[in-house]
């Protein structure tokens, strides 16, 4: 599968309780249309550790929300996410959160 990078950008901020987080965003073009990818390094861990960051503001939410809801699915939000939910599906596929 080809993927052109379309967009990238990081952003590197404190959480409320004072541990740093840096966010890698990209948005790629793939044979089934624009994805979205996020990984992060946050007080040790890197990977997909945005269950663990403590947001101290709207914007910090904001992409904590768009980073769950849209890594790597296609740009389609999941079904039936409400920032709580333990699972979603999306067109037949099972999402996981394994949020503390």
């Amino acid at each position: 599968m080809s993927k052109e990078i379309v967009y990238e950008r990081s952003i590197t901020f404190m959480d409320s309780i004072g541990y740093k987080a840096k966010i890698d965003c990209e948005i790629r073009r793939t044979n089934k249309g624009l994805e979205f990818s996020a990984c992060g390094d946050y007080n040790g861990s890197g990977g997909q550790c945005l269950a663990h960051i403590k947001s101290s503001n709207n914007k910090q939410k904001e992409l904590i929300d768009l980073w769950h809801k849209y890594h790597l699915n296609g740009m389609h939000a999941l079904k039936h996410y409400d920032g709580n939910e333990e699972e979603a599906c999306v067109n037949g596929m099972w999402f996981y959160s394994y949020r503390n």
